[in-house]
């Protein structure tokens, strides 16, 4: 008695996300299927000096180039430098003319656009896929010429009142590295630290220096996802919207 069921089947392949990298030094655009298996890859190297005209123009160069023969992209997902809120870079000490930038707005037209900070994205995808899988409390740490982390508690990325947790890259000259990742472990006690952008040789020296500082061993590994993390993570942000609009219990009855 009652409706004939009906049977659905998940297609991967009948749509796309692209997550798209706007960084000082690389512009780095990936697009994936639906069950977020990497289909295609463009990467063009910028001048950290250039102008914000220039870097979005090399930008939208890489996603047209990357997104070329899919034609269902879904949602593009956007990382970039910065303190980053409803997709407007509200605050970049890094990039010329940069903040201000309205991502939604520069890229927007073709599908809906989500935008976030590179280091939070970069962290959403070492939970997605890095070595922080399975692992709900850690703390990213992304190094190179400036520092700042993300902060994933409780399974939930953390972003702050201003979206600007994270940010302490201007501590730097006042403390030293380790004493800036060793305050954050006793701060938010995470069961991982993760190292972005730096060679293995830092790992080692960087969990003795923990463990000689806090309170309880913390567990050090450096990320394997290389140049890729920030887009992997846009991916992340662009496929969950999708997954949201697809598999609403909303939507669902609404449907009956």
């Amino acid at each position: 008695m009652g409706r004939p069921a009906k049977r659905y089947r998940f297609r991967p392949e009948s749509g796309q996300v692209a997550g798209l990298e706007v960084g000082p030094r690389q512009t780095l655009c990936l697009v994936a299927d639906l069950r977020g298996e990497v289909i295609g890859r463009v990467k063009a190297d910028l001048d950290p000096e250039m102008g914000a005209s220039d870097r979005l123009g090399a930008a939208r160069r890489v996603l047209g180039a990357a997104v070329r023969g899919h034609a269902n992209v879904r949602v593009l997902g956007i990382g970039t430098t910065g303190v980053v809120s409803g997709g407007k870079v509200v605050r970049d000490d890094r990039l010329p003319g940069w903040t201000g930038v309205d991502l939604p707005a520069e890229f927007g037209g073709g599908c809906p656009v989500l935008a976030g900070n590179d280091t939070k994205l970069a962290t959403l995808a070492e939970h997605w896929r890095g070595v922080a899988h399975g692992v709900d409390d850690f703390v990213y740490v992304q190094t190179g010429r400036t520092v700042s982390l993300g902060l994933l508690l409780g399974g939930k990325l953390h972003a702050g009142h201003h979206g600007a947790a994270g940010e302490i890259g201007a501590l730097r000259r006042a403390v030293g590295f380790v004493e800036l990742v060793a305050g954050t472990v006793l701060a938010v006690d995470p069961r991982l630290v993760v190292i972005g952008g730096a060679a293995d040789w830092l790992t080692a020296p960087l969990r003795a220096e923990l463990t000689r500082l806090c309170l309880f061993p913390v567990r050090v590994e450096t990320s394997t996802l290389g140049e890729d993390a920030v887009a992997l993570g846009a991916v992340r942000l662009a496929l969950s919207r999708v997954e949201r609009e697809l598999f609403s219990v909303a939507d669902v009855a609404g449907a009956g």
